[in-house]
C-alpha cells in the first residue's frame, strides 16, 4: 500500500482471524468529557486478531481496574501538566493543587463545539487554566494515554518493551 499521499485504503476487513498484512501496532483513542480510555491491537501476520482495553491507569486501585480514566489535567503555575487522570481526584493531589494555586482542566473537550453550538445549547463551559491553550490541553493528555498505553502494552505482550 501507497500512504505517500496521505490516503488509507478503505477496504473493510473483519477483524477476527488470523492477520494477513504487515505487523503493526493500531491504537484506538477515546477522549470523552469526563472520561477517556485506548484500546489497541498488536497485529501479527498469521496470528490472531485480538483487541486489548487499557484497564491499567496511575491512581486507580488494582481492584478497580478499569477501561476508563478520567479527563482530567491539574496545571501549576508555570503552565505546566503535574497530575492527569485519577491521580487527579486524589486527596493529596487535591490538597497540593489548592496549596500551589494549580488549575484544573476538566470537560475541556465541550469547547470543541463551534460557538453557534454553544449559543444554540447554552452551553456553559468551564474555564481553561489560565494561559494554557486547548490545543496544549489535548496535546499533555494524550501524551499522558499513550504513556500509559505504552507502559501496560510492555507488560502484556510478549517482547513488547521491544516490538514497542
Amino acid at each position: 500500500m501507497d500512504y505517500s499521499s496521505g490516503s488509507v485504503e478503505a477496504v473493510a476487513k473483519p477483524f477476527r482471524g488470523p492477520w494477513d498484512g504487515q505487523d503493526k501496532i493500531v491504537l484506538g483513542i477515546d477522549i470523552g468529557t469526563t472520561q477517556s480510555g485506548v484500546a489497541f491491537a498488536f497485529l501479527q501476520t498469521g496470528e490472531n486478531q485480538v483487541i486489548h482495553r487499557v484497564t491499567k491507569w496511575p491512581g486507580q486501585e488494582a481492584a478497580h481496574q478499569q477501561g476508563k480514566v478520567p479527563s482530567l489535567v491539574w496545571y501549576d503555575t508555570n503552565k505546566k501538566a503535574v497530575a492527569f487522570g485519577a491521580e487527579a481526584l486524589s486527596p493529596d493531589i487535591e490538597m497540593q493543587a489548592e496549596d500551589n494555586n494549580w488549575s484544573l482542566a476538566k470537560y475541556f473537550k465541550l469547547n470543541l463545539h463551534p460557538d453557534d453550538m454553544r449559543a444554540k445549547h447554552d452551553l456553559k463551559l468551564e474555564s481553561l487554566p489560565p494561559g494554557v491553550p486547548l490545543r496544549q490541553i489535548y496535546s499533555d493528555f494524550l501524551g499522558y494515554l499513550l504513556r500509559n498505553t505504552q507502559s501496560y502494552f510492555e507488560d502484556r505482550i510478549v517482547d513488547g518493551k521491544r516490538i514497542w
